[in-house]
């Protein structure tokens, strides 16, 4: 017989048991209450019944999950186990557990490998392609996974990228505070005013280089790659907020090509008698 009949028969049984003790004695001292008593009688028991299925048992999602996660199982990285939104810090959590069992455990093949094809589903191929050379090293070996990440890092390769260089003269420097933000974006010159690529520092990291690729895509749809003339601007905003920029503390690049391979030099304020000497 089905465990799962017996024990919600063995339920039922001993909930009418429990009814009928406790009922009886009480319709026996107040007769005029009879249909209200066991209308609470039944009702009571029935909702806690209905309540246990909805809520009381195991939730399969998190068990297969944390058994996936034990046995190493594939499909874990599959796109069912991650469902939109809905698991994000439950695979945030998984990972960083599992980071933390090869730390202590380096010589898990299985879970370099399951690790590896995590990263590669959240986004992260070049640490994907670490985690797959232990694995692989260790003898654990996919040979479909290793050319699915083979083409994914030949096509991120040859993705645009636009590298560049920030400074500040010292006159605006001083005006700044280490932990003010300076945001530094993409926008295309025919296109859309929200931008296609964003990277945030702050101001005690000046002066810096810095890179603008697809990784610091807005939107999947709107990218560099899929974008021919770009201008690219850094602005400082104390209140943490792209919008608001500082007076005197926003410029922009000329008009620039996203193939060429060029550096492109910002310079924050305008240069004073000092820094002209």
């Amino acid at each position: 017989m089905n465990m799962s009949f017996t024990f919600w028969l063995l339920t039922v049984v001993m909930v009418a048991i429990a009814v009928s003790l406790l009922v009886f004695p009480i319709i026996s001292r107040h007769r005029e209450s009879t249909k209200t008593i066991w209308a609470i009688a039944i009702t009571v028991p029935v909702a806690a019944i209905a309540l246990y299925a909805v809520l009381g048992q195991p939730g399969p999602t998190n068990y297969a999950l944390a058994q996936e996660h034990r046995e190493g199982g594939e499909r874990l990285v599959s796109s069912a186990s991650f469902p939109a939104t809905k698991n994000i810090a439950s695979v945030a959590s998984l990972v960083a557990g599992l980071e933390e069992r090869l730390r202590t455990d380096p010589a898990d093949a299985k879970g370099w490998l399951l690790l590896a094809k995590t990263y590669s589903h959240l986004g992260r191929p070049e640490d994907a392609a670490i985690a797959y050379a232990k694995a692989r090293d260790l003898g654990m070996a996919d040979r479909d996974f290793e050319s699915k990440l083979e083409s994914t890092n030949a096509a991120a390769a040859v993705a645009p990228i636009i590298r560049g260089r920030l400074t500040i003269s010292d006159s605006a420097k001083g005006r700044l505070d280490p932990g003010d933000s300076i945001f530094i974006f993409a926008k295309a010159t025919d296109g859309p005013a929200l931008p296609i690529a964003v990277l945030r520092k702050v101001a005690g990291d000046l002066p810096f280089d810095f890179e603008l690729s697809d990784k610091q895509a807005m939107s999947a749809a709107a990218n560099l790659s899929s974008t021919a003339v770009v201008t690219i601007t850094a602005r400082v905003s104390k209140s943490g907020n792209a919008m608001q920029a500082e007076p005197g503390l926003e410029v922009v690049s000329q008009p620039i090509n996203v193939g060429d391979d060029v550096l492109v030099e910002l310079h924050l304020g305008a240069a004073s008698p000092s820094d002209a000497s």
